[in-house]
Formats: structure tokens, sequence, C-alpha cells
């Protein structure tokens, strides 16, 4: 119970931080290019935060637009939503670094919301397109995702959809890096950091829209 609480406080917290950092940004010259997110400006990207705040937290006033009223409010309604704060921190997260990107700013992914990222990836968000593209995830292979900065690992297996085994099955191929970057990765903001083994097991996981994994969200 204590480390539920911890981890919700957690979550609001890097919401909270990373949204406030992403608004600032954007705010600093509205017309900057987001090369990460192809087409959009940083107007656009502000305004979709708004707009992951109005669809995914519960109860969120529509006519709430100015950013710290709009992330204090978040964050409250947020407190005991579990899963929807998990969503949301992962997006804030992501799109922090998008923004960070554009205007030349180094910046990770918090490491347990990357984590949790990468578990809620393969679980939640790839299945999305999958059904959407009507292919499997694989035909059984075995890909092992390691964490370098942290304990994480996470076997996952390439069936009809994806599916984390608690054991450690043999692997096909091996992809390695921080948390940051394989969350990143996996939401088609990179290639993949450090990869050993079959890399066609990858390539055939390849959205074809161009972006490596990512739904396109």
């Amino acid at each position: 119970m204590t480390r539920t609480i911890g981890l919700v406080i957690h979550r609001l917290s890097a919401l909270r931080r990373d949204a406030l950092a992403l608004f600032a940004l954007c705010d600093e010259d509205p017309r900057r290019k987001i090369p990460s997110c192809p087409g959009w400006s940083a107007t656009d990207l502000r305004d979709h935060i708004l707009d992951t705040f109005r669809g995914a937290v519960p109860d969120f006033p529509d006519d709430v637009s100015e950013p710290t009223t709009a992330v204090d409010r978040a964050v409250a309604l947020l407190s005991d939503a579990e899963q929807d704060a998990r969503n949301v921190s992962q997006e804030c997260a992501i799109h922090r670094w998008d923004a960070s990107q554009a205007f030349g700013i180094d910046y990770a992914v918090d490491g347990e919301i990357a984590c949790e990222g990468l578990t809620d990836f393969f679980l939640l968000a790839w299945p999305m397109l999958l059904d959407y593209l009507k292919r499997p995830a694989g035909e059984g292979e075995v890909l092992l995702v390691t964490e370098v900065d942290g304990a994480g690992q996470w076997h996952v297996v390439l069936g009809e959809r994806a599916t984390l085994s608690d054991e450690s099955p043999s692997h096909a191929v091996e992809v390695r890096g921080t948390a940051s970057d394989l969350v990143l990765w996996l939401w088609g903001r990179m290639e993949p950091p450090h990869v050993s083994g079959d890399r066609s097991v990858l390539e055939r996981m390849r959205n074809p829209a161009g972006r490596f994994l990512s739904p396109g969200f």
C-alpha cells in the first residue's frame, strides 16, 4: 500500500513538472516546429496536452486553458484515478521530450514513468496499432528489452499479440538502453538504442508509416 501511494504521488509530481515545463517552452515561441511531431507547431503541442486533460482526466472542465490552472486541476482530479494518472503522466513526459528537442534542451524521461510506459506500450498501446493494421505482433519470437540504468527487463513474446513473460525464455533479439531511450524508441522518437541478435525481428515490428513502433500518437 505504501509503495502504491508513493507511485501515485510520484506520477502526479512528474506530470506537474513535465506539463509545466512543456507549456513554458511552447509559450516561448508558439510557432516553433516540433520535428518529432510532424506538422505540429508548439501551439499544436500545447493544445494537444490541454485536449489530453479534457479527454483523459475525469471531470476536467472544458473551459480551463491557462496552463498553471489546467495542471493544478488535472493533478487534483487525478489523485484518485490511478490508471488515468499513469496514462497522462506518460503522455506529458513523452511530449515534454518533443518540446525539449525542438528547443535544443536535453531531457530524459523520468525512469519510473518510462518503465511504466514500457509495460503499457506492449499491453495497451501497441495492440491498438496491430488491430488497425490487422496483423499479429510476430510469429512467436521473444524480444528482450533491458534497462541499463535500472533493473528492468521485459521478456516480450511476439505472438498474435505481445505478452510479457515472467520467465526468461530464449530470446531472438535484445534491445538495451536507458529506460528513457527505450520508451522513446517504442514511441517512435528514435531507433532502438543498442541491438544484439536478429534485428529483422525489429524490422518486422516497424510501423509501416515510418516511425519505428509508435502507433503514431
